[in-house]
């Protein structure tokens, strides 16, 4: 996509904090975005969160945490 942004976010049982996050940015005025979350193995209830309310954002999950990048 041009003139695009990618917008990556690193999680991990963060649940109130990420939504808080996603939809920061689903107010963005810049249409062209993606958005990664990169889930480091949570344990809470992020998985569903995502999918019932953020189902077009981009999902990297790691099955066994790898700790802070």
């Amino acid at each position: 996509m041009k003139d695009s942004v990618s917008i990556i976010v690193p999680t991990r049982n963060r649940v109130a904090l990420l939504r808080e996050a996603l939809r920061s940015v689903h107010r963005q005025t810049w249409k062209r975005l993606e958005t990664v979350v990169v889930d480091d193995a949570s344990t809470d209830s992020t998985r569903g969160m995502l999918a019932a309310e953020f189902p077009d954002v981009r999902i990297v999950r790691h099955e066994v945490a790898h700790g802070p990048a």
